[in-house]
């Protein structure tokens, strides 16, 4: 299974990432969603612009994701995503990876707890998104907090999500939600 991200922060030859909001994707990303669809490739929607997110979703015909973003609501960020955007995602079969960069989870200042970062998922649910949600990280090069930051802390990551979500809601964050979807376009 192969996913593309159209852009990163900045602007490319297939569009605008969150530095750029008030520029979407450009005809050739267009042209590039329709190839990477026809091919299999699932796109990423996690740093493109708010204006690029809603032309992709006006042109995809597949389920697309976002592999490490967080809400909106929670930590108002250009690089997070609205409710309406998390919506679209889940109307479409598509999952979101929260993201554990200290920038996405809270506004202010650095090593953010574990009741912030789980405020995201909280809020996901509240929408309707426990089939949506699944675990995005964005460790390799981002600033976490060092009880997340690095692949050991899953199992700990793991047992607070438990503990605050019961077992099932924390199997479907780090696990199933991904894997049924990618399953299903598999």
């Amino acid at each position: 299974m192969l996913i593309a991200g159209l852009t990163w922060n900045y602007k490319n030859a297939l569009g605008s990432g969150n530095q750029y909001p008030d520029q979407g994707l450009t005809d050739f990303g267009k042209e590039c969603v329709s190839a990477f669809e026809s091919h299999g490739i699932v796109v990423d929607v996690s740093h493109l612009n708010e204006k690029g997110f809603w032309e992709l979703d006006e042109i995809a015909t597949k389920p697309y994701i976002a592999t490490h973003s967080n809400a909106r609501a929670m930590c108002d960020h250009l690089r997070n995503l609205t409710d309406k955007q998390f919506s679209a995602i889940a109307e479409r079969g598509g999952v979101v990876g929260l993201n554990l960069h200290q920038d996405f989870v809270r506004t202010e200042g650095y090593a953010y707890t574990f009741d912030e970062l789980a405020a995201h998922v909280d809020h996901w649910i509240e929408i309707g998104g426990e089939d949506v949600i699944a675990l995005g990280s964005d460790r390799d090069g981002a600033d976490v907090p060092t009880w997340v930051a690095d692949c050991s802390s899953q199992t700990y990551l793991f047992d607070r999500f438990a503990d605050r979500f019961g077992e099932e809601i924390a199997r479907k964050l780090f696990f199933e939600n991904a894997m049924r979807f990618f399953s299903a376009i598999g």
